[in-house]
C-alpha cells in the first residue's frame, strides 16, 4: 500500500509540476536540489493501518529553497484533512483551528 499509494502520488506532482523535486519514503529521491521540493510520507502509521486503527495518514510537505511552505495530513479513516501554509492559519477540513491554552496539572 505505501509503494502504491507513493507511485500514484508522485505521478500527480510529477504532472502538475514537472520542474519540482520529490523526496518519498518508499521510492528515493529524484531532482532533490530542485528549488521546490515535495516530501511524501504516503503511509504514516503503518501499524495502525494494518490494524484498522484511525491513527495513520498520508503526509505531504513542499519546502520551497530549503524552507517548508506547505504540510498536509490527511486521515482517510476520519475525513480529516489538516492544512498548514507559510503565513497563513492552520485548517482542518477548511476551518481555521488553533491549539487549545495550556494548562497545569493542578487544573486538569
Amino acid at each position: 500500500v505505501d509503494v502504491a499509494s507513493e507511485r500514484r502520488i508522485r505521478a500527480i506532482v510529477s504532472a502538475a509540476f514537472p520542474d519540482h523535486g520529490i523526496i518519498g519514503e518508499e521510492e528515493g529521491r529524484i531532482r532533490e536540489n530542485a528549488s521546490h521540493v515535495w516530501v511524501i510520507d504516503p503511509l504514516d502509521g503503518t501499524a495502525s493501518f494494518l490494524a484498522g486503527r484511525p491513527l495513520f495518514g498520508v503526509l505531504l510537505a513542499l519546502v520551497r529553497d530549503g524552507q517548508p511552505v506547505l504540510g498536509v495530513l490527511h486521515q482517510p479513516l476520519t475525513q480529516e484533512t489538516w492544512l498548514g501554509i507559510t503565513g497563513q492559519p492552520t485548517t482542518l477540513n477548511g476551518v481555521a483551528a488553533r491549539a487549545r491554552q495550556p494548562t497545569t496539572l493542578k487544573t486538569c
